[in-house]
């Protein structure tokens, strides 16, 4: 029997860090629960809109376990939902929306990454500066933070080349889920949930 793991992203299929994960825990036989995504792709709307089919989902949805692709309430509230359910949760943190943004709005993005990484199982980033900042700003353990290189930005490819982002997202896509990093840590992310 496979494992059900229930899937949200911030920003649904525009996330391609969340679909090429999505797309490795399908290449490793689990069987991904997408719940349905509201709003233009990318936008604000999309943020508000899709928290009540996530909700719907946290709450109904019979799975293992659930991960979230970036902090926003749209996802670490749902993820929340699924914790007090009883199901192992796996946030993605990726990087600090915040630091994109300028002013009160910065300040508001921040309040809203900083209480959540560190209520779930695992919480994963790519880039070797987050860590200090997921121990000792967002107070994350050590024993539930993940390492998932992203090529393009701090991996290489297994030959030792570096890998260059795309323009289009299917290449980065299958950058990805190829022999990198990325497989192999999102496995790993999955296989921590999984254990008892």
């Amino acid at each position: 029997m496979s494992r059900r793991i229930l899937c949200f992203s911030a920003y649904g299929n525009a996330n391609l860090r969340a679909t090429a994960l999505i797309e490795c825990l399908r290449q490793n036989g689990y069987n991904v629960v997408l719940p349905s995504v509201w709003g233009t792709p990318g936008t604000v709307a999309q943020l508000v809109l899709s928290l009540w089919p996530y909700l719907w989902a946290a709450l109904t949805r019979r799975v293992d376990a659930a991960v979230g692709f970036k902090p926003h309430p749209n996802v670490t509230l749902p993820l929340l939902v699924c914790r007090l359910r009883g199901l192992r949760t796996w946030i993605d943190v990726d990087d600090l929306d915040h630091a994109y943004r300028q002013g009160f709005l910065s300040k508001v993005v921040e309040c809203y990454e900083k209480p959540f990484p560190r209520l779930f199982d695992v919480a994963s980033y790519h880039n070797p500066k987050l860590e200090p900042h997921l121990l000792h700003h967002l107070r994350c353990r050590p024993d539930r933070l993940l390492r998932i290189p992203q090529p393009g930005t701090d991996a290489a490819r297994p030959d030792g080349a570096a890998v260059q982002p795309a323009t289009d997202g299917t290449p980065f896509v299958r950058s990805l889920n190829l022999a990198t990093a990325v497989a192999i840590g999102g496995y790993e992310a999955y296989r921590q949930l999984s254990a008892p």
